[in-house]
């Protein structure tokens, strides 16, 4: 068929019965195609977060590693892996030594996004990408996700003057 021809029949709007079923059929090939990019582009997509190991290593310079543990969790068809550490950063009691882990985690590229002094700390890093922690004085609530942890530290309430809870994890 020329392209005359069927410009004409366009036209004319009288297509022949047997291209109709061509045409729905590239139309629907056409459509599902679309919706695969659209879904694709609008972060549909599975996959892990987890923070970059050498954000974690910053994290660990604060002060003594007591604990360290992970966990999983799924939020919108994502796994999101958080990192959880108990340091003791030498303060003398539990605001000084939440204070005085916001202040070093700001000498390393930390900035703070919300604050809830004395109980809990929001930072943001300015060197890795979208990665946040969340520092709060030593407390076994905060454990509740890692039942390794909880196991350790929940006994040692009254010891925990210099230590924080500290939980990393990236922010999609």
């Amino acid at each position: 068929m020329s392209l005359k021809n069927y410009l004409a029949r366009w036209k004319a709007r009288s297509l022949e019965p047997q291209e109709l079923p061509r045409k729905r059929s590239l139309r629907v090939a056409m459509m599902l195609i679309c919706a695969a990019f659209l879904i694709g582009g609008c972060g549909w997509s599975h996959g892990t977060l987890q923070v970059d190991p050498t954000a974690l290593e910053n994290v660990r310079e604060i002060g003594a590693v007591r604990g360290e543990s992970e966990a999983q969790s799924e939020i919108n068809g994502q796994i999101e892996v958080s990192n959880f550490f108990v340091i003791d950063v030498g303060g003398t009691s539990a605001p000084n030594t939440l204070d005085k882990a916001v202040e070093i985690l700001r000498a390393q590229e930390w900035s703070i996004i919300a604050e809830s002094k004395p109980v809990r700390v929001l930072m943001k890093s300015n060197k890795w990408m979208d990665v946040h922690l969340s520092i709060a004085p030593f407390d076994p609530i905060y454990l509740n996700d890692v039942p390794d942890l909880y196991r350790t530290f929940s006994s040692q309430a009254e010891k925990s003057e210099g230590l924080v809870v500290i939980r990393v994890y990236k922010f999609a």
